[in-house]
């Protein structure tokens, strides 16, 4: 029974191996970005949030002073 590789083979086997593992490495990267895309979006949407947010009291207050004033007179 011959138990050796052809050399045909050998080199199959390793470039199988490598685009597996720039694959793997591929993968990683994206998942990075993937996560690191999440965490910038969610940043951003509250810093946004927090823009809305302080507009609306913006308004609200001038409003009130509006009402306040109309009041008065």
């Amino acid at each position: 029974m011959d138990t050796s590789l052809s050399e045909e083979s050998i080199p199959e086997v390793i470039a199988k191996q490598s685009v597996l593992t720039i694959n793997i490495f591929i993968m990683d990267q994206c998942d990075q970005m993937s996560l690191e895309n999440k965490e910038t979006d969610a940043f951003l949407d509250e810093v946004h949030k927090k823009k809305i947010n302080d507009e609306i009291r913006q308004r609200n207050r001038k409003k009130k002073l509006c009402f306040n004033a109309s009041s008065q007179t």
